[in-house]
């Protein structure tokens, strides 16, 4: 029985024996990122990051995990999905697909 007492501070106080807490998760935009606002994924293939009118791949960004495809699954599907951008992000680097970059140390933090 849920009770419709709050305390001083407007928490609602409840009596039971278990409590499962269950977070949500919601991507969010990052500035200079595209973002799919529908599904809060950036759009990306394999990892790479798409324009998202155009579906180029942006040379250089990319994303894995929930930003990548989204709340779903486990902490296994998000380490094979890790995986499946670093095998881009190395294929992109042993073909010399990024381009050269001058980023100093301040720029990234």
């Amino acid at each position: 029985m849920v009770s419709d007492e709050h305390d001083d501070e407007g928490y609602q106080n409840l009596k039971c024996d278990i409590l499962i807490k269950s977070i949500g998760y919601k991507s969010m935009q990052m500035p200079g990122v595209p973002f799919d606002f529908k599904r809060n994924v950036i759009p990306s293939h394999h990892g790479s990051v798409q324009d998202p009118e155009t579906k180029e791949i942006i040379p250089g960004m990319y994303c894995c995990g929930w930003v990548k495809r989204g709340p779903v699954g486990i902490e296994d599907a998000t380490m094979r999905d890790a995986m499946d951008t670093f095998r881009v992000i190395k294929h992109h680097v042993e073909r010399d697909y990024l381009p050269a970059k001058e980023t100093t140390r301040d720029e990234v933090v």
